[in-house]
């Protein structure tokens, strides 16, 4: 009888602290949870938004010193790399475009001048040496560029031995000497000690 009612009224009271309990715990949880893994979430939703074409979303680094703050500050650490190292490529593109159009330009104005009739018969030679040159400069260009590709890939080593920068300066100015005849460009004598380069 009344025994039986109050254990029957002390499970139900029991029950209802568990199932309150259980709640208020879920809760709790749910709160730690989105807590701990808000920043978790700020990294993947940036992750999401990054692409090469746009490399400019970085993830605040407020809040406390933690494991999570250390992993923002290294992953947009990374991203500052990578936006360094595409900028570098494009500017390296741009650069090497710009080079290799002026022999090309001259190369084509050349044959052209050739092959139309333009350049009279006693000149011919004369520009195609002058063709002949800009195609050394161009391998030249192009080996230079594969070097370099090499060098960043850490498959080439640099050979570093005593250079005279005289000698490499004349050189240049008698490679474009045949376009510095009219115009009043000299070259007085350097005095520079060897370099290791």
């Amino acid at each position: 009888g009344n025994n039986a009612y109050m254990m029957r009224n002390f499970l139900a009271k029991m029950l209802i602290v568990d199932i309150f309990g259980i709640c208020c715990a879920f809760l709790i949880g749910k709160y730690i949870s989105d807590r701990i893994l808000r920043p978790v979430e700020a990294i993947r939703s940036a992750a999401e938004r990054i692409s090469i074409e746009d490399l400019s979303q970085r993830i605040s680094t407020e809040g406390p010193a933690d494991e999570m703050k250390e992993l923002t500050i290294t992953f947009n650490s990374m991203i500052d790399r990578l936006d360094g190292a595409v900028q570098r490529q494009s500017q390296f593109i741009s650069d090497a475009s710009h080079e290799l159009r002026t022999p090309m330009t001259i190369i084509s104005g050349f044959v052209d001048g050739i092959l139309d009739g333009t350049v009279p018969k006693n000149k011919r030679m004369e520009y195609l040496s002058i063709v002949s040159q800009e195609v050394q400069r161009l391998k030249m260009l192009v080996t230079s560029m594969l070097n370099l590709t090499k060098f960043d890939a850490g498959t080439i080593q640099l050979n570093y031995r005593p250079f005279i920068l005289n000698d490499t300066a004349f050189r240049i100015v008698l490679m474009f000497s045949n376009r510095l005849e009219n115009r009043k460009v000299e070259m007085e004598g350097l005095d520079s000690p060897p370099v290791r380069a």
